[in-house]
């Protein structure tokens, strides 16, 4: 056994060494840019305290030339302007939700207008075909045969049709699964409206 394992050892040794002699090129690239790296990010193994020291005065200078360029000379000051930034934030999203609500002030504007609208355009019974809807998902063929339609209409069928036609072009039914028509969102609205639900 132990003769087995060293030979394939050694086997392993070669071949893994082979391996790093084709690919030395791309390695030392890659340990470059490691140490590169690590320089950048101040975690240099070979940079002393010392150094780091050194570097100190400057890093503070460059950042104190950068605060005054913008009036910044005191704690004060650095407070004013974070105050400054925060009322600013502020108005914007007061401004913003002002704007909000006149949009939203708009929508029910014109939803209400639509609804008003629709509640004169449908005839009486498209509203109870909505509400016929709103309790249960149906078919076509499910709504022409058990659908009681109160008209003096000669042909029910075409009635019927014209009456899903509307619904449908309003969005207030809309066609799912299995063929079933069901009431929109839109359309719950609007029968909460028109107080039908």
């Amino acid at each position: 056994m132990e003769k087995y394992f060293s030979v394939w050892s050694v086997a392993f040794i070669v071949i893994a060494c082979f391996f790093l002699f084709l690919t030395r090129k791309a390695w030392g690239k890659k340990i470059r840019e490691m140490k590169w790296s690590f320089r950048k990010s101040g975690l240099d193994a070979s940079s002393s305290q010392e150094q780091s020291t050194q570097d100190t005065p400057d890093k503070v200078k460059a950042l104190t030339s950068e605060l005054d360029r913008y009036g910044i000379s005191s704690k004060e000051d650095l407070e004013k302007l974070l105050n400054a930034i925060t009322e600013n934030l502020d108005k914007k999203d007061k401004e913003i939700k002002r704007i909000n609500d006149a949009f939203e002030a708009i929508y029910s504007f014109f939803e209400t207008y639509k609804f008003n609208f629709l509640n004169y355009f449908l005839v009486p019974n498209s509203k109870l075909a909505l509400v016929w809807f709103s309790r249960q998902p149906s078919t076509k063929d499910n709504f022409d045969m058990n659908f009681d339609l109160q008209s003096s209409a000669e042909n029910l069928s075409a009635e019927k049709a014209a009456i899903l036609n509307a619904l449908l072009t309003h969005s207030l039914l809309s066609l799912g699964e299995n063929n079933q028509y069901s009431v929109t969102p839109h359309g719950m609205k609007f029968l909460k409206m028109i107080n039908l639900i």
